[in-house]
């Protein structure tokens, strides 16, 4: 096994790391330790040789402004290391493990007539042993999954009858992946390769003569447009997803300069083909809207005048599409940094794009943690640009998900009724805000999963449970489980919260409480805490008991528990004696009325 300490928070190229070959296996990270980079360990395995993959991890966290230590299973040790509780593995204590299979491992040579049902079985038997894989790292070791799974082999052997034979290795490969997605995941980020194939050419990047001389799973030619697709996936099991897509105007979102042309004078329809590019960019970032990713403005231009970009006759985006329009002749450094405290996201939840190198130069040195894009060049590259950095990349849609931007905007307007608000009380009472808790149907787990791996402010554990957990917590009635959801004048904000309660005797003892940042400060949280003491007096709980782990981003929760009248006990630990009838916390929050 080879353990190696890489030191940096620098961001090399790829090429600069392939160039020093064996000194980066052999030796140390070539670059000044930074004494605030976080360190994260991430060990390698699998069905391949990952000697090269090692080089990509370390460049992806590097990028992503870890210090990483990279360590990899001997070839062919895969199952054992898994398996051998007394392993290097066990003794390493990775927190994220990176498992690479390619297609040999996960198909059978099954007859041609094979019936569905047969297909199915061995398919179900492959998905059983990888799930226990699954199971037993993630329990045994508490670590975060990463699963690279391969794109079919080039295989067209009789063509289109090929396609849809069950027993092709395409199609076994698929339905492989689809009911591993469908299953418990345990929070494995499954990393699929078969899109990034068809981009970057299965011949070339997944050729045979690569396998065969030295069973690696990806052409060294291929493994700089895999660097950013590995960055995604380090993001989603860390819980550092990029959640808003800020965009500039001019020469962004239309051809021209709103200012000088006019609202006729701008590029956007399909009078030529620069237009039509425009359009379809346009058309691009609302369907990245739709399905989940929070869009703002940040431009240097009067607000009124950049707004009537927005009135032509062809603009696909509207005014109302964004949850913040940040327009001023200040420096976008400043501007984005107003986005992300109107939000209330990470400055590093951020994707930033923009036509003028100068802006993204001063944005990439101001805010290193704001993922830059520069669209230089001609607008019909504009899509390709962003999407080769995979900054959107989500394991599974919720339903809260399709109307975030809506949500976003809803806070958005309620900032602006903040702003003219004489005192809090009266600002809050004229929400008009409507809260409901209930017990969450099957159909909502999905969601209150996400919620509890997503969110980092509001969470006063951060023990991101699966969905088996939450089942565990939902099968004993004495437990409470709270979806809680939050309506106001201005939309409906969705599940926004999920309180845990494991009920002990006499006492419940809160063992989740996460909410999202977009309804903070609404006194959301007093209205959530009120429903809980009911349903604890109804069950004849007498105590109950909350606790607080701090973390790099929940400082927003530390005074959490006093501010609702809990009593601190021990360090950390809050407890509200429920028996001296304690008077219902105030908040401006109703009860919905079903």
């Amino acid at each position: 096994m080879i353990y190696n300490d890489f030191r940096s928070k620098v961001t090399p190229s790829l090429a600069d790391i392939l160039s020093l070959g064996g000194r980066i296996v052999s030796g140390s990270w070539p670059f000044p330790e930074v004494a605030d980079a976080r360190e994260i360990k991430v060990h390698v395995m699998g069905t391949a040789t990952t000697d090269m993959l090692l080089r990509c991890v370390a460049v992806a966290c590097a990028q992503e402004g870890l210090r990483p230590k990279v360590s990899q299973s001997l070839y062919g040790a895969f199952m054992q290391d898994v398996l051998n509780p007394a392993s290097e593995l066990y003794s390493i204590k990775p927190d994220i493990v990176l498992i690479v299979s390619d297609w040999h491992s996960l198909v059978a040579d099954i007859p041609p007539s094979a019936s569905n049902d047969e297909v199915a079985l061995i398919v179900d038997a492959k998905v059983s042993e990888i799930l226990s894989i699954w199971k037993r790292l993630t329990e045994t070791l508490g670590v975060k999954i990463v699963h690279q799974f391969p794109p079919p082999p080039p295989y067209r052997l009789t063509g289109l009858a090929e396609k849809f034979l069950p027993v092709s290795y395409s199609n076994q490969l698929r339905s492989l992946f689809e009911k591993l997605w469908n299953a418990e995941t345990y929070g494995v980020q499954m990393l699929d390769l078969e899109q990034f194939a068809l981009e970057n050419g299965s011949k070339s990047t997944f050729a045979p003569r690569v396998w065969y001389g030295a069973k690696l799973p990806i052409e060294n030619s291929g493994l700089p447009g895999y660097v950013p697709l590995l960055r995604s996936a380090l993001r989603g099991a860390l819980n550092t997803v990029k959640k808003a897509l800020v965009l500039d105007l001019d020469n962004t979102l239309w051809g021209g300069v709103i200012g000088d042309d006019g609202v006729d004078g701008i590029k956007l329809g399909t009078s030529d083909a620069r237009s039509e590019a425009f359009s379809a960019f346009q058309a691009y970032v609302k369907s990245l809207a739709a399905r989940g990713v929070i869009l703002a403005v940040c431009s240097k231009n009067d607000p009124e005048i950049a707004k009537l970009g927005f009135a032509h006759i062809a603009s696909i985006l509207k005014y109302e599409d964004f949850a913040a329009f940040e327009c001023s002749w200040g420096d976008k450094a400043s501007g984005l940094r107003k986005i992300a405290k109107n939000l209330n996201i990470g400055l590093d939840s951020l994707v930033f794009v923009d036509d003028n190198p100068v802006e993204c130069g001063l944005v990439q040195q101001e805010l290193p943690m704001v993922a830059t894009v520069h669209l230089d060049g001609d607008p019909a590259d504009f899509v390709t640009k962003i999407e080769d950095g995979y900054w959107f990349q989500f394991q599974k849609y919720s339903r809260e998900d399709f109307s975030r931007t809506g949500a976003y905007s809803a806070r958005a307007a309620a900032l602006v009724e903040q702003s003219s608000a004489t005192d809090l009380p009266t600002y809050l009472k004229g929400l008009e805000m409507v809260g409901m808790v209930l017990r969450p149907e099957e159909n909502q787990i999905e969601r209150v999963v996400q919620l509890g791996q997503k969110t980092n402010q509001f969470n006063l554990l951060t023990r991101r449970y699966d969905e088996e957990t939450i089942r565990a917590y939902l099968a004993n009635e004495e437990n409470i489980v709270f979806a809680c959801s939050l309506k106001d004048k201005f939309g409906d904000h969705g599940l926004v919260s999920v309180l845990i309660g494991e009920a002990k005797g006499k006492e419940l003892r809160i063992v989740e409480w996460v909410m999202s940042c977009r309804v903070f400060s609404r006194t959301f949280e007093q209205f959530i805490i009120n429903e809980v003491i009911a349903a604890s007096v109804a069950r004849g709980i007498t105590k109950i008991v909350g606790s607080y782990q701090a973390t790099a981003k929940n400082a927003v929760v530390s005074e959490l528990y006093a501010q609702l009248g809990f009593v601190l006990v021990d360090e950390n630990l809050w407890e509200l004696d429920l028996t001296q009838s304690p008077a219902a916390v105030e908040t401006f929050v109703a009860l919905a009325s079903s």
